[in-house]
């Protein structure tokens, strides 16, 4: 068995809800892996910590929507301003330092939100019959 660490207080532990292995997450491992600093825990948020990972999602969501808005709305004007090639790549560099802004404090997702998504869906699926 291996490992588990809490990704908000760090700690090891037994118990927690179990953090889903994004292509951010696969990609942080291969370059610790590439270093040689990777330690190989199994990604959780302990029980204590639940609360202050909700608040960590929910403010990493609205900033990524905001700044990809930003980078969106940076691009549209740049090229509205001066259509060509140049101004293209611009507002196109500009949306990608954007995102690139927006995954600087990421939090990922844990496998208790993936299935109270999944409920919605099926809800809404539901009620439209």
């Amino acid at each position: 068995m291996s490992k588990s660490a809490c990704i908000i207080c760090t700690k090891e532990t037994t118990k927690g809800h179990k953090v889903i292995e994004d292509k951010i997450i696969e990609m942080i491992r291969m370059i610790k892996s590439k270093f040689g600093i990777v330690k190989g825990y199994k990604l959780v948020v302990c029980d204590e910590c639940i609360e202050k990972y909700e608040k960590k999602r929910k403010d990493f969501e609205r900033k990524s929507i905001f700044f990809i808005g930003i980078g969106v709305i940076l691009a549209i004007v740049l090229l509205l301003l001066n259509l060509s090639i140049g101004s293209l790549l611009g507002g196109l560099f500009l949306l990608l330092i954007m995102i690139i802004i927006s995954l600087m404090n990421y939090v990922p997702q844990i496998e208790k939100e993936v299935k109270k998504n999944e409920r919605k869906v099926t809800k809404r699926r539901t009620n439209k019959k």
